[in-house]
């Protein structure tokens, strides 16, 4: 399994016979390859569909999916403005499960928590939302219990990673712009680890 951040909330999950995932694809100069598009909120900034090559099935709602040997769940959270909403994805490759957690603004309740299931990696935003900053990132990393935590919406080096890398009390690990891991019997974590990714 490869992924792949190409910044905001967008990232890409590659992994062999399955279809390739784009989350929240950006508004980009390069163009991405996917089979498959979800989309957690509204918004130029992760829907931008020309960005993508080919003609993916696009997942944009709370749901189950299975879609190119990927499962897909999708759990819908209201967003503080009562004319938005988010959807926080879960995707199975094999026995690996990648939460993301999308465009949220305030802490998921135990019932959205539950269906998300076990989390291996789970993709927490730092901001983007007014209301949501590295303490609350924090606090729903506590919430899930991942194996991985990687983060997003962040600007390499800002206070918003510094505060959230304290908040954890954990070390600050080395950029990669890949991280590969196994989905077949992945490595669990004795804790959560921090896992940063450069922007491609």
């Amino acid at each position: 399994m490869k992924i792949n951040w190409y910044g905001q909330s967008c990232f890409s999950f590659e992994e062999d016979d399955h279809a390739t995932v784009v989350a929240d694809p950006a508004s980009l100069n390069k163009k991405i390859s996917a089979g498959i598009v979800t989309i957690s909120h509204a918004g130029e900034s992760n829907g931008s569909l020309q960005q993508i090559k080919g003609q993916p099935f696009v997942v944009d709602g709370a749901g189950e999916y299975e879609l190119g040997n990927v499962f897909i769940t999708g759990v819908q959270t209201n967003r503080k403005a009562a004319d938005e909403r988010n959807t926080l994805f879960v995707f199975h490759f094999n026995d690996l499960t990648i939460a993301h957690m999308g465009g949220i603004d305030k802490m998921p309740n135990q019932k959205e928590v539950e269906q998300l299931g076990n989390v291996n990696i789970a993709l927490v935003p730092l901001g983007g939302a007014k209301s949501w900053g590295p303490a609350k990132a924090a606090e729903l990393v506590s919430m899930l219990e991942p194996d991985y935590v990687i983060p997003m919406y962040y600007q390499d080096g800002s206070e918003k990673l510094k505060k959230f890398i304290k908040t954890m009390g954990t070390n600050v690990p080395e950029a990669v712009d890949t991280f590969d891991i196994k989905s077949e019997n992945p490595p669990a974590a004795d804790e959560t680890s921090l896992v940063l990714l450069n922007i491609l």
